[in-house]
């Protein structure tokens, strides 16, 4: 703070308040008795009454004050216009890339899955032809040895033979699986979403959060069925209720809806 402002600062308002401690002083030692002290204590409070609204109006006029709503005002503009083009950006060309970006990878997870799940046929049908081939020489191998009358052989290429025609087929009734394809995804910003929302008059002007000021008076009859103590409308009171139960919050007039940010 510069030293004029420290200095307007200081003297802010000292006359009034030496006029306003001398009326409060004398309001304070009276003693009502009689009408006409009834009377005089009247117009104490009318002088009161009229010294606060003086010193209201002196308040708002003030320099430092004036100064304070402007620099106010050019900051909600700066950080309006920031928060605009953070999401104009964020959540304009950004995200469509990304999600373009997530688009081909997901496309390339499905080739990769499908090239793995053919390589996967394929050396199914290498093994049961290379089980068929067994099977096929232990045939071979019985038959002669039936030829030879060579039982106990025969015995064993039979046995040989049905081994591998089991094995064959638990090899054709099995499931053929594939291990999931998950590529590596690139790294992008930070999103989360949170909930606002925004008063619907009677008259059709809408409020929202955001546009809540210390100023902002609303009437009951301008949000009819709305329970008695949002009537205030107070934007911590309204959030917390939003935040915690989403579009289920249940205050009539009160339309709220998730944003990414």
């Amino acid at each position: 703070m510069s030293s004029n402002s420290s200095t307007e600062v200081g003297l802010f308002l000292v006359d009034k308040k030496e006029q306003l401690m001398a009326l409060i002083k004398q309001a304070s030692s009276l003693v009502i008795k009689t009408q006409q002290d009834y009377n005089a204590a009247k117009g104490y409070l009318k002088d009161i009454i009229e010294a606060k609204k003086d010193i209201e109006a002196d308040y708002k006029e003030h320099p430092v004050v004036v100064a304070a709503r402007e620099i106010q005002r050019r900051k909600k503009e700066l950080t309006d216009a920031a928060e605009s083009a953070r999401d104009a950006l964020k959540n304009g060309q950004m995200l469509e890339y990304e999600r373009e970006v997530a688009r081909r990878i997901r496309e390339e997870e499905q080739h990769q899955q499908e090239l793995a799940r053919k390589a996967a046929e394929e050396a199914r049908k290498k093994e049961l032809a290379e089980q068929k081939a067994a099977w096929e020489a232990a045939e071979k191998a019985r038959k002669e040895a039936m030829k030879r009358n060579d039982e106990e052989a025969a015995a064993r290429a039979a046995a040989e033979a049905e081994a591998i025609k089991q094995d064959a087929r638990e090899i054709k009734n099995s499931e053929i699986v594939v291990p999931v394809v998950v590529l590596e995804k690139p790294k992008t910003v930070t999103r989360r979403k949170v909930w606002v929302w925004r008063a619907k008059l009677k008259n059709g002007v809408e409020i929202s959060k955001g546009d809540f000021k210390a100023s902002v008076r609303v009437r009951p009859d301008e949000l009819p069925g709305t329970d008695p103590r949002y009537f205030a409308l107070d934007p911590q009171a309204i959030s917390a209720v939003v935040d915690s139960q989403g579009k289920n919050h249940g205050i009539k007039n009160i339309e709220a809806w998730e944003k990414e940010v």
